[in-house]
């Protein structure tokens, strides 16, 4: 099916979407209570609460900003409906309220919006499952309510905590009964008592004139802090208290004057607010440890080291990883499951699709300022999307699935956006209204959900917490589960777009026309040029095939068999079909304007060379190009361009189908939920083990794990759920091999007439001095029985399957064959050539394509091509590439 353009004149991606998804429809006491309506865009409960979170988290961010602190509560309102008998049925209007949350900061925010929308949906399904045989029909209303609060102002004298009452918890606190409690904790700060420091005195009286709080108003807000200090010359920081001995971060001061006051804020039930003075922080923190000697705490992340030097050193790297950060450490023998269950659940819809690009030719050259660099940069080439083609796939059934879409236009990237936002809405209008089947529960189910005694989703023990889980697609019975796991364990209405290669290329023509649609763009980049993945409003995810299968699309074809074509399999047939499943060839360079489609036949074979690879089309190719042309009657370009568009997309679409099936069928994980293969590894190393990993609890051990790598990091908030000595475990483990293998087996064996080449994670190279390699391989073999020589030729004496594939075993990369020539410039920088004519290159931040024309590093350097797409621009360089310099790798 041709996209018309003519369509989206309308563009309900600007009307609906472009209008407020909230108003403020209600407001009292002079701005103190405010009531929000957010409009529903969705028939079920859970997909308007996933939605509307971020909406709600921007709603109480402005208000808190304006109120200081605030209490709130979420409604919703669903129509419900059910039959009372006679064929009749009864409808209602039935309001679900979550708690009242508190928020007095924003990192309060986002945990407490997430409970209230959990309670709400728990509430709903308690409703449901009681008996009374209502069933949702659509969501009515959204409402956010929200009332001032104010907590942040200390005030009158309020008693310490019993466990923090002590004095060995280094507490004064200040008996005042004026709201000022801030400032005669200032006032002993600087004027320190050793009998009765708690009692405000005429000297403490007269002492308070040498402050200066002009300005702030009493009870004083967090806030007003910032200007105390600066009037006083002070850092002020503040400490929480959470009950049970837990102190945390309030407020760090970023100040930088010599004296520091540490002040305890507490609170109670009534909303009442009480500053302490902390007399030593240490000892504070130190009274609720566990160690028995002195401890020096960081005031940023509140991690305890043995000595003054060693915070110091803390600090270095604490303030270094993003400032003021709280490092947030788990408990100690905390633990990590698979608790992704969600994602065993097929995605519903998947689009699958690809662009086709113009090549504007572009005449500039940039010298380099430097006058003793010969480099040069010519602008040659400007990449502009010209079409697009797409296809929905659904995993359910068939019938279902959406036609092959195409379209032509030098707007092709702004018409796509268009489109594939239609088709996603209408995959969310099918999951709405076709996966929505009632359960069907047998008696025998019934008994069975009666004694079950485990959840079928996460597999804990159930006790009185239990739900009938049931296949919304189907309407059968699954099993017994927690509410929450119930709730969470339902088809998602996100909708992948998958790209072969969206990190590199489509997702640079995409970007330049995103900005026009005024929805939420969410990137997680892979740098400032590359993204992982990102999403347009609430339903599109872009991601990356290659992501998961590091290989070009004509690879992965290859190695399919024709059962694994069920796409590719419906819509061509016989001849047809041999034809279409070779990656075919395209004169990218000849197509440098739009009109050029219109060109009658084939492009003559030069009109295929790759600049980008410096190469002529293969001869064989371009026969099978002209053997399609043939078969297909093809008459124009167009229609050229059209069959290798729409074969891209199919192809791509039964490979990442197939890889999905597998991965349902071996890991009973979706790939479409992820991004990437390490996110989906890590999910199936834990659903299949079933393992559960510590976690690193203790500062000084994490930072030593992570060394150089923590400085790194920039996130505001840095929680440390993974366990990253795994992965360092694996790389010592490998050195230890590596070094026994060098000293204990070559150094041993050849002493002097050994040299050391390069050495990487898993494998070395040697030039050896002696009559026959080999058979001293064959020797030391039978000495030590570390060889793997599977991959040597079968009528080699030294081939053997004994080791084959075989963990710690070492083998020949060159198969049997000598090394003639070997050229190292740097580590990940080399290539080698073997006397058969064959051999290896490695040059890192060169692209695999413009190695597979180079026979050496030092052709490589002559001319190197790069491409580079923040502007979607492919220039030329001539410069060069590779340079010679010491390295201790």
């Amino acid at each position: 099916m041709v996209v018309d353009p003519e369509q989206h004149e309308i563009d309900p991606f600007g009307t609906d979407l472009e209008k407020s998804f909230h108003r403020k429809i209600e407001t009292a006491a002079n701005g103190a209570a405010v009531t929000y309506s957010i409009t529903p865009h969705y028939m079920d409960p859970l997909d308007q609460m996933t939605a509307s979170r971020q909406v709600v988290r921007g709603i109480l961010v402005n208000e808190l900003k304006r109120m200081s602190g605030l209490k709130y509560t979420e409604t919703i309102k669903v129509r419900m409906s059910k039959e009372i008998g006679d064929g009749k049925t009864k409808k209602d209007s039935i309001y679900f309220k979550s708690k009242t949350g508190t928020v007095t900061n924003f990192e309060d925010i986002e945990s407490t919006a997430a409970q209230n929308q959990l309670t709400i949906l728990s509430r709903i399904e308690t409703f449901q499952n009681l008996g009374s045989n209502w069933i949702m029909l659509n969501i009515e209303s959204h409402y956010v309510n929200i009332a001032m609060y104010k907590p942040l102002a200390g005030s009158s004298y309020m008693k310490l905590p019993a466990d923090i009452s002590n004095s060995m918890c280094g507490l004064i606190n200040m008996k005042n009964d004026d709201n000022m409690c801030f400032m005669w904790s200032h006032v002993r700060y600087l004027n320190p008592k050793t009998r009765r420091a708690t009692t405000i005195t005429q000297k403490d009286r007269e002492f308070e004139m040498n402050l200066d709080y002009e300005g702030i108003e009493f009870p004083e807000k967090i806030s007003d802090i910032d200007k105390i200090e600066r009037k006083n010359s002070i850092n002020i920081s503040v400490f929480g208290y959470k009950g049970k001995k837990q102190f945390y971060p309030f407020r760090i001061s970023k100040g930088k004057y010599e004296d520091h006051m540490e002040l305890l804020l507490l609170g109670d039930d009534n909303g009442n607010r009480h500053y302490v003075l902390i007399k030593d922080v240490n000892r504070m923190l130190c009274s609720v440890s566990k160690h028995g000697h002195k401890q020096h705490f960081c005031l940023h992340c509140l991690h305890s080291c043995v000595s003054k030097e060693v915070l110091e050193n803390h600090k270095e790297t604490c303030l270094q990883v993003n400032g003021t950060q709280a490092t947030k450490l788990p408990k100690e023998g905390t633990k990590i499951k698979f608790k992704n269950h969600r994602n065993s659940m097929p995605v519903p819809f998947v689009i699958y699709a690809d662009f086709e690009s113009i090549l504007v030719p572009k005449e500039r050259k940039e010298k380099s300022k430097n006058p003793e660099d010969n480099s040069s940069t010519d602008l040659y080439q400007t990449h502009k999307a010209c079409s697009f083609g797409l296809k929905t796939v659904c995993h359910y059934d068939d019938k279902y699935s959406g036609e092959y879409q195409s379209y032509v236009g030098e707007d092709a990237a702004l018409v796509f956006l268009k489109t594939v936002l239609k088709e996603s809405f209408r995959c969310r209008e099918m999951i709405n209204n076709i996966f929505k089947k009632k359960m069907v529960i047998t008696p025998k189910q019934e008994s069975e959900f009666q004694a079950a005694r485990n959840c079928s989703i996460c597999g804990n023990d159930l006790g009185e917490d239990r739900v009938r889980d049931h296949d919304h697609v189907t309407g059968m019975y699954r099993g017994a589960a927690h509410n929450i796991c119930n709730l969470k364990y339902r088809i998602t209405w996100k909708v992948p777009v998958v790209f072969h290669n969206l990190r590199g290329y489509d997702s640079h023509l995409i970007m330049q026309e995103i900005g026009k649609f005024r929805m939420d763009v969410n990137v997680i980049p892979n740098n400032m040029e590359k993204y992982i993945s990102f999403s347009l409003g609430k339903n599109l995810v872009f991601i990356d095939s290659i992501q998961f299968m590091a290989s070009s699309l004509e690879a992965l074809v290859s190695n399919l068999s024709s059962e694994d074509f069920r796409i590719v399999g419906k819509r061509w047939k016989g001849e047809d079909f041999n034809l279409v499943t070779q990656k075919g060839v395209f004169p990218y360079e000849f197509l440098d304007d739009i009109s050029k489609l219109n060109t009658e036949g084939l492009p003559s074979k030069d009109k295929f060379y790759s600049s980008l690879y410096e190469s002529e089309v293969k001869e064989e190719d371009y026969k099978r190009a002209q053997k399609v042309r043939d078969h297909f009657k093809m008459k124009t370009m167009r229609d050229y361009h059209d069959l290798y568009l729409e074969t891209d997309v199919l192809l791509l679409a039964d490979v990442f189908e197939n890889f999905r099936r597998t991965c349902l069928r071996s890991y009973e994980l979706d790939p479409a939920h992820y991004m990437s293969a390490p996110s989906l590894s890590w999910d199936a190393f834990l659903k299949k083990s079933g393992e559960e990993i510590e976690l690193v609890s203790d500062m000084d051990m994490f930072q030593f794990f992570e060394k150089d790598d923590l400085l790194k990091r920039m996130k505001e908030v840095l929680t440390l759920n993974k366990p990253c000595y795994v992965g360092m475990s694996i790389l010592d483990l490998s050195k230890t091999l590596m070094y026994d293998f060098h000293y204990n087996t070559i150094k041993r064996e050849y002493d002097d007439r050994s040299k050391l080449l390069f050495t990487d994670t898993d494998s070395l190279m040697y030039e050896l001095k002696t009559d026959d390699v080999y058979e001293d391989f064959r020797r030391i073999g039978e000495e030590q029985d570390c060889w793997d020589n599977s991959d040597y030729p079968k009528d080699s004496p030294y081939c053997s399957t004994h080791n084959k594939k075989v963990i710690g075993k070492f083998k020949d990369e060159a198969g049997g064959v000598p090394i003639i020539e070997f050229v190292g410039l740097r580590s990940k920088m080399y290539s080698y050539i073997k006397e058969n004519g064959g051999g290896g290159m490695t040059a890192k931040g060169v692209k695999k394509g413009c190695l597979k024309f180079v026979k050496s590093v030092q052709e490589l350097a002559k001319h190197t091509i790069l491409e580079k797409f923040e502007i979607t621009l492919r220039i030329a360089q001539s410069e060069v590439q590779l340079e010679l310099c010491f390295n201790d790798k």
